[in-house]
């Protein structure tokens, strides 16, 4: 159907992987590719399944998880549209090193692992968008370790909150997450309780306000300033 073609075209064409790849690669990618929607809580992949797709989110936002023991998860970091979920393990040819779970329902683009690794081998020139991005999220994680080393849980919040923001789409003063305290605790590895004072000493700044399982970013400017505050026993 043309709206399938439509949704895994638009898909493809607006995930930063792809963005400097010419139009003939991404028909390619384009004629391979399928879409599924999947409903909220349904889990795509398991941490250290072989994947044999790269997923793309069109719409709806998926958590990344890693088990610790049985019962208990560490990570909860949003997907969200435009995100990729199974490069480094497609690219890598290693099993996944993260269960990824759709928090809402879904519509996701996937690309099948053989095509994508085509298109790589024939023009050795593909690679590079894709190594930009690793290294984006590279530096990212190196500035959250940083962050959680050296920063108070109320810095560590806001800095999650901007990062958030930050991929949302454009336009607004006030950014709307829908992030609840649990994954943000599973994303800074500490407690609910913790998070939940964090998140009022936000709000009673000014920077965020609580509307039920939603945060609205009222003050980014405020937001940024407080994602710096070094003081460890906030």
């Amino acid at each position: 159907m043309k709206i399938d073609a439509t949704i895994i075209r638009l898909t493809i064409a607006q995930c930063r992987l792809f963005c400097d790849w010419p139009a003939v690669d991404i028909n390619r990618l384009v004629d391979a590719a399928d879409f599924m929607v999947v409903e909220s809580g349904i889990r795509v992949a398991d941490a250290g399944a072989q994947l044999e797709y790269l997923y793309l989110i069109a719409t709806g936002s998926m958590r990344i998880t890693r088990p610790i023991k049985p019962g208990q998860e560490f990570g909860g970091w949003p997907l969200l549209p435009g995100d990729a979920y199974g490069l480094l393990p497609l690219l890598a040819q290693q099993p996944s090193l993260y269960a990824a779970t759709c928090r809402e329902k879904c519509i996701l683009v996937r690309i099948p692992e053989e095509s994508l690794i085509e298109s790589i081998v024939k023009n050795g020139q593909r690679v590079f968008p894709l190594v930009t991005e690793l290294y984006r999220r590279y530096a990212a994680l190196l500035s959250y370790h940083q962050s959680f080393a050296t920063y108070s849980v109320r810095a560590r919040v806001a800095t999650v909150l901007l990062s958030i923001a930050a991929r949302m789409p454009s336009g607004s003063s006030i950014a709307n997450v829908c992030l609840s305290q649990l994954e943000i605790a599973g994303i800074l590895g500490t407690r609910r309780q913790v998070v939940n004072r964090a998140i009022r000493s936000l709000e009673h700044d000014g920077a965020i306000v609580v509307k039920y399982s939603r945060i609205l970013l009222i003050d980014l400017c405020k937001l940024e300033k407080l994602s710096r505050d070094e003081n460890i026993y906030l």
